[in-house]
Formats: C-alpha cells, sequence, structure tokens
C-alpha cells in the first residue's frame, strides 16, 4: 500500500492522524486512521512524531473532550505527541502572508473579506504543514496537549492521513505553499486518503 509513499525504510516523519471536528464524536473515520498508522509505523521509523489536528475553528458547537479522546486512542494503542488547535493556526497569519506571492495574497484577501475575515481551511492547513516540517516555529499555545517540547514536532518530512473528503483542502494548501517562499518543502509533504 505505502510503496510509492515511502522511498526508504526508517525514515523518521512527523505522522497526523485522526483529524477530528469538536462537534463530532471519535467514530470509524478516525479507527480507520489509526489502522492506517499502524501499517505505517511498521515501516517508517517508530520514533516518527505523531500528531492530530482538531478542528476548532469551524464547528459552532463543542462537544469534544481532550481526555476521553486520548483514552480511546490509547485504548486502540496508539498516543500522540502532539494534539493542535485549529483556531490557533490563526495567529500565524499575519506573518506566513509575507511569504507569498503579491497575485496569491490577494486572492486570501479577497476571500476572507467575503468570508467575513474567516480564512479558508487551505490556508490553515499550508500553516500547519509548515509548522510540523519545523520551518514555522510553533508557539506552546497552539497545542492542547503534547508530551515533547513544542519544537519537537518539526521533521524532514511529514504524512498526513485523511479521508478523501478532505483532498480539495489540502491540493488548495499544496498551491498556497506553491506560491509562498516556502515552495521547497512540498517534496516533503506525503499523504495518504481513505
Amino acid at each position: 500500500m505505502f510503496q510509492k509513499l515511502i522511498t526508504s525504510n526508517k525514515i523518521k516523519y512527523n505522522i497526523e492522524f485522526s483529524h477530528i471536528y469538536v462537534d463530532e464524536l471519535f467514530s470509524q473515520e478516525q479507527i480507520r486512521s489509526v489502522d492506517i498508522l499502524k501499517e505505517l509505523l511498521l515501516i517508517v521509523d517508530p520514533s516518527s512524531v505523531l500528531t492530530i489536528l482538531v478542528d476548532d475553528y469551524n464547528p459552532t458547537r463543542n462537544i469534544f473532550d481532550l481526555n476521553s479522546f486520548l483514552k480511546i486512542l490509547h485504548d486502540h494503542g496508539i498516543s500522540p505527541n502532539f494534539v493542535a488547535s485549529e483556531s490557533k493556526l490563526v495567529s500565524y497569519f499575519e506573518s506566513f502572508k509575507q511569504t507569498l506571492t503579491s497575485k496569491e495574497l490577494r486572492g486570501l484577501e479577497k476571500y476572507i473579506s467575503r468570508r467575513k475575515n474567516k480564512l479558508p481551511c487551505s490556508l490553515l492547513v499550508a500553516i500547519w504543514d509548515l509548522i510540523k516540517l519545523g520551518e514555522i516555529k510553533p508557539r506552546g499555545s497552539l497545542f492542547i496537549f503534547n508530551d515533547q517540547k513544542p519544537e519537537d514536532i518539526g521533521t524532514t518530512n511529514i504524512i498526513t492521513i485523511l479521508p478523501k473528503k478532505y483532498s480539495f483542502s489540502e491540493h488548495r494548501a499544496e498551491k498556497i505553499l506553491k506560491s509562498s517562499t516556502f515552495r521547497h518543502a512540498l517534496s516533503r509533504i506525503q499523504h495518504v486518503y481513505y
């Protein structure tokens, strides 16, 4: 399943899995992600950094309980190193926008203006990818859980495990990165869609 994805055995990655919105419960979607992660950990460095992004930016209601979520993951044999809050990524936009081409920035600002100052998910994904790659230094408030120092989140390569329904946003994030001074990082970003 991963032959095209992994170029050599035992590479250390930052692997994101079990993405969840705060207005939904842990489901088969997250379990499938955990199963894929377990397969990946057999062929990459087992000390790879494991991350989860919790979407608390878009939902209007919040039923998410971090302790219950971590316990369920633990019961499935996986414990993340970092759990981050998507809404906290908004604060990185001011400095990130300086890295964008003027054309890309104009397009994003037009979108943000039409959406009443709401940033697109793809922009937040692009920033998140750069944090996972160590290109942008994380701030401690980004994490709602971490068992390592915030600066330990960054690795040379990342793999994001997501349902196919998120692929549009991920492709749009790549387009944003392509229009930034971080375009060199694109070759270090990989996805597993299910």
